[in-house]
Formats: structure tokens, sequence, C-alpha cells
């Protein structure tokens, strides 16, 4: 896997996944990309970060990326259970990228 990931240089690998899984299948890719990519795979810190590394910091790691599929992006739908009205609301993609990065 190394020896393809980084032929062309040495910074990150970044794969986004569109997501359409199950949270049980969620978990059993999780379990596979682990095994299939093991160490060259990036973990942020249990306790958070207060900034991403920077690319020179993450060169020879490969670091997986996931997003909620088109469709559900689009539109949320909440209800208040006080009110019990509905809302949906549109989401920005620009702004959805931006809050997960």
């Amino acid at each position: 896997m190394e020896e393809h990931a980084f032929s062309a240089n040495e910074y990150p690998v970044i794969i986004t996944l569109e997501d359409h899984l199950t949270p049980d299948l969620q978990a059993q890719v999780a379990k596979m990309v682990t095994q299939i990519f093991g160490d060259l795979l990036f973990y942020p810190m249990l306790d958070g970060m207060e900034e991403f590394p920077s690319p020179e910091q993450l060169k020879m790691q490969i670091i997986l990326s996931t997003k909620p599929p088109k469709e559900y992006r689009e539109s949320k739908i909440t209800i208040d259970k006080g009110s019990g009205s509905i809302n949906v609301k549109e989401d920005d993609e620009e702004a959805w990228g931006k809050e997960y990065i």
C-alpha cells in the first residue's frame, strides 16, 4: 500500500467516502479500513484538536473523511416536541464542508 499511495510524493492521501451505511455497517467498514491502512491511517487525538495538523506534519498518512449522502445534506427535518412544529432546513453544502474539515 505504502509504495503506491506515496509514489508521487509523501504528502497525505485524503479519501472521502459518501456514507450510505447503517451504524452496524459503518462499524464493520471502520474495522476493515483500520486493518487495510494500519499505521498509515491518521487518527485525531481523543481529547480533540485545537487545529488540524499541517500537510507537512501528516506526511505518509492516509486521512479518511466521510460525509452524509447528498439527499441528507439537502434538507433536514426537525420536529419541535414542545410546539409540535415541523421545521425543514436546507443545508449549504459549502458550510457543511467547512464544519467537518
